[in-house]
């Protein structure tokens, strides 16, 4: 069995820090998909506008 484990950054400009206990978590992140670059080259990150622990694991597919 291949395990994929996919990781995709985002930007955070709230007041209140998520409060995050491992790296296994799931967060729902709503904001707008941004293209950003650094001295490696271009990257995608979602410019947060609201991040929220999940107590559920979910879909491991996200289509939308």
């Amino acid at each position: 069995m291949l395990a994929i484990f996919t990781f995709f950054e985002y930007e955070w400009h709230g007041e209140k820090i998520p409060n995050l206990v491992d790296e296994i978590q799931w967060l729902k992140i709503k904001g707008t998909l941004t293209r950003g670059s650094d001295e490696y080259g271009e990257y995608y990150y979602i410019d947060a506008k609201s991040v929220e622990v999940m107590n559920e694991r979910g879909q491991d597919t996200v289509n939308n």
